[in-house]
């Protein structure tokens, strides 16, 4: 999952400091989620996939195709 985050979030033009406002975590913090250095609360997960227009699933795995 770690690399689907970072691929959903180059693929919608975003810096890490954009995400993370929008998402209300710190850049430290999304910079260990896209590393895989921290594991994704249910809720922050939910509120990845709400923010991507992803389902859960696809969070898990990203292909190089956005499931919307």
């Amino acid at each position: 999952m770690r690399n689907n985050i970072k691929a959903l979030r180059l693929a919608a033009g975003l810096t890490q400091s954009r995400l993370a406002a929008a998402l209300g975590i710190s850049v430290s913090a999304l910079s260990y989620y896209e590393v895989g250095k921290r594991r994704l609360s249910p809720e922050l997960l939910c509120e990845f996939a709400r923010f991507f227009s992803v389902s859960i699933d696809s969070l898990f795995q990203y292909d190089g195709k956005v499931a919307r």
